[in-house]
């Protein structure tokens, strides 16, 4: 029924449309006992060592060169699917390291380490994996092989430790996801930690966490709690300020009038602004922009107090207004008088009462 695809039909390539046994498997073109995630990989010059049975074809060709080569070096080798994988340099494919396979020279490049190492250790064909950082092979978790040349070592300590944690330990730093009493604490690395933690609040129980009380970073919910000292003092003032962004906290508490933080929902950067501000709204009451109550007077113009009713920012604006009332005198953005034919474009002066910005968008 798909004659839509009759072209493809035996044009020497599997086409996955056509390959059903009604239409021929396409044509004779594609294998029927051939995996089909495979079929399409087919003939593409590179030997898949899934494909590599006789189903596919030997890869449709493909693998016919390393198979060739394994027939003749290795007659008595039962392995043709792994042909490609062969003196690759890497012992990785468990049924290729035996003698028929491989011959005595290689088997020496995979077992040799293994004998000199361990001479007890009876489970040569699992030598590729020894020492290679996982404890995996049950068979070399004895005492003879070295408990996986070592790999299985931690493991075995920790019976219960989580498997991802396993690899956290013993690295001199405390990490928090493997401080935990099933870990070792984190093999003893957060041993420090952990007695500062209990030394300085004896009622928290976040022992696992005790590498972020006190770090400068309010982060961890469960530390902000009485017993653990609200993390150790950093979740304070995110306690005292709940509203206060996140980057204005950091501004609280330093002696000095911070613009950035000196805002209600911050307390008035914690107080600290409290005398520009009440200097802001003794001389001008109607002022609304106490957040940069420190800037009004100081000899600069800064455009966002540089209206009436702040004083046309303390008088720091008072001649830039001037000069630009005699230049532009239809010109309505006072507030902007620092911008205009300052080389950049702004788009609230760039009106023509203005001279296009003074100039700058023209």
């Amino acid at each position: 029924t798909e004659v839509q695809y009759s072209t493809w039909v035996g044009d020497d390539n599997c086409d996955v449309t056509t390959n059903i046994e009604k239409c021929g498997w396409d044509g004779g073109d594609c294998h029927p006992d051939c995996p089909a995630e495979y079929i399409t990989k087919l003939g593409n010059g590179v030997c898949e060592h899934k494909a590599n049975i006789e189903g596919c074809d030997w890869d449709e060709g493909d693998c016919k060169e390393t198979n060739d080569n394994l027939r003749t070096k290795y007659p008595s080798c039962p392995h043709l699917q792994y042909s490609a994988f062969m003196g690759d340099g890497r012992c990785e494919i468990d049924a290729l390291n035996i003698e028929a396979v491989v011959g005595t020279e290689a088997i020496a490049f995979c077992n040799d380490n293994l004998r000199t190492k361990y001479p007890s250790c009876p489970h040569l064909q699992y030598s590729a994996f020894m020492g290679d950082g996982r404890c995996k092979i049950d068979a070399l978790n004895i005492e003879a092989c070295g408990w996986d040349g070592g790999d299985c070592i931690l493991q075995n300590k920790y019976p219960n430790c989580p498997e991802e944690d396993l690899a956290y330990l013993n690295n001199n730093v405390c990490n928090y996801q493997s401080n935990v009493e099933a870990c070792g604490w984190d093999g003893g690395d957060c041993e420090d930690d952990n007695k500062a933690l209990q030394a300085k609040y004896p009622d928290c129980d976040q022992t696992q966490y005790s590498p972020f009380i006190g770090d400068g970073v309010c982060a961890i919910e469960r530390l902000n709690i009485e017993a653990c000292g609200w993390d150790g003092g950093d979740c304070m003032l995110q306690n005292k300020y709940p509203s206060c962004p996140e980057y204005s906290l950091s501004y609280l508490d330093d002696n000095v009038c911070n613009y950035q933080s000196n805002i209600e929902a911050c307390g008035w950067d914690g107080g600290d602004c409290e005398a520009s501000n009440d200097a802001l709204r003794w001389n001008y009451p109607n002022c609304t922009e106490v957040q940069y109550s420190l800037w009004v007077g100081d000899k600069k113009c800064d455009y966002q107090t540089n209206v009436e009713v702040c004083g046309w920012d303390g008088g720091d604006c008072k001649k830039r207004n001037k000069a630009l009332q005699n230049l532009y005198p239809e010109c309505t953005e006072l507030q902007y008088s620092t911008w205009i034919g300052d080389g950049k474009c702004d788009r609230q002066t760039n009106v023509e009462a203005c001279g296009w910005d003074g100039g700058d968008c023209v």
